[in-house]
């Protein structure tokens, strides 16, 4: 048996050799033209070589996944996702501006009949039947509006007028089948982008400007609108209030006020200026009694001499400044107050400033002492001077 088959093999080796480079060249060759394969999204349509050429029923379109047809056949892929196609078409509008719009359509085709749309069109259907179609309604669109169509609240209106005239333009295009349905199915046409000419756009923008400007403006009148009531309520407020603690506000409250603000800044531990007021030690901005005690310029002088409130001139003023009143600080430490002291030998005026209690007096106080005295006696009733002694108070 064995040697049968052996003899067989001498014999027909050449016949079995050409076999399998027969064998080998259908599956190398011919397996791309017998076997596809039909990816997601996609359907095929079958053009048969002796059975009537392209399968135009519904029956006949191949749905994705791997299909096996005869290697003299042929088999014809479509994406029958949702796709898009844009143009940017160039001319002029009603009003005789030169405008650029950017359209974009987007489109599914009609899967179950894609044969017709094969036989009709083919697969360069988007060249030859879509792109020329959108521009030429565009243009036409473009020639009977306006520019400010394109950019204003109408645009919307410009996008549907297309979009319906697009679609419609999509059935029964060709004339060498009996089908009138619609080989594409529009989804909706877009206005991707509108480019205006250059004075247009500037135009656009100044007006703009200016309208957000008036826009402010008005904000601001309101907005002061709203101030002047609040401060009116304010006002209104203000004289309630007054009118209500008004028979409150008595001479003696306010007094008591004043010694209590004089206390306080005593106990500050800053160095202080109180510029006292009348004959009852109060800080000149609580003097509520008499006003003709606060000392004034000489009527119509051309000196700097000071007077009383009778009239009286006390002392003119050599350097053009008042006399400065200083309340000794109880808490100051002999150091502090030598070095305050060699702060203020230094002068700044005419009039030296004043030193501590255990220095002599200078020759400039002995000479305005005298003039101290005669003030006093002039003004036996005036009680300041038991102040000044009680606060340690000192003037130069």
């Amino acid at each position: 048996m064995i040697n049968s088959i052996k003899k067989w093999v001498r014999r027909t080796w050449a016949t079995l050799l050409g076999l399998g480079f027969l064998t080998f060249f259908i599956v190398v060759v011919l397996y791309p033209r017998i076997v596809h394969t039909i990816q997601p999204g996609h359907v095929g349509v079958i053009w048969y070589r002796f059975f009537d050429g392209t399968d135009l029923s519904s029956e006949g379109v191949v749905p994705e996944g791997i299909s096996v047809i005869f290697p003299w056949d042929r088999l014809y892929i479509y994406d029958a996702r949702l796709r898009s196609v844009s143009i940017e078409v160039e001319g002029l509008s009603s009003d005789g501006l030169k405008v650029s719009v950017n359209f974009v359509a987007r489109y599914t085709i009609a899967a179950d009949k894609v044969g017709y749309l094969h036989k009709s069109i083919g697969p360069d259907y988007e060249e030859t039947l879509l792109k020329p179609q959108l521009r030429e309604l565009a243009l036409s669109y473009l020639s009977k509006n306006q520019a400010s169509d394109l950019y204003s609240d109408r645009r919307s209106r410009v996008q549907k007028s297309i979009e319906a005239q697009f679609s419609e333009s999509m059935k029964g295009v060709a004339s060498n089948t009996d089908f009138m349905g619609y080989y594409v199915k529009t989804e909706d046409v877009l206005m991707a982008h509108v480019r205006l000419p250059t004075f247009v756009a500037r135009a656009i923008e100044e007006k703009e400007k200016v309208r957000h400007i008036n826009e402010s403006y008005e904000f601001r009148l309101m907005l002061e609108d709203k101030e002047r009531r609040r401060k009116r309520l304010e006002a209104e407020g203000i004289r309630s209030f007054q009118e209500i603690i008004a028979p409150g506000i008595t001479e003696s409250y306010l007094r008591w006020r004043g010694i209590q603000a004089t206390l306080e800044l005593s106990k500050s531990n800053n160095t202080k200026v109180v510029i006292i007021g009348d004959k009852d030690g109060l800080p000149i901005i609580l003097n509520t009694e008499d006003k003709n005690n606060i000392l004034s310029p000489r009527p119509g002088g051309g000196d700097n001499s000071v007077v009383d409130g009778a009239g009286k001139m006390t002392e003119p003023f050599q350097g053009g400044e008042p006399f400065q009143i200083e309340v000794e600080n109880s808490k100051t430490t002999p150091s502090q107050a030598l070095e305050t002291e060699e702060m203020m030998e230094k002068p700044t005026s005419k009039l030296d400033f004043i030193r501590p209690a255990q220095e002599k007096p200078t020759t400039r106080s002995d000479s305005i002492k005298p003039m101290q005295e005669k003030t006093k006696k002039e003004n036996k009733n005036d009680t300041s001077d038991s102040f000044l002694d009680k606060y340690k108070i000192k003037i130069n």
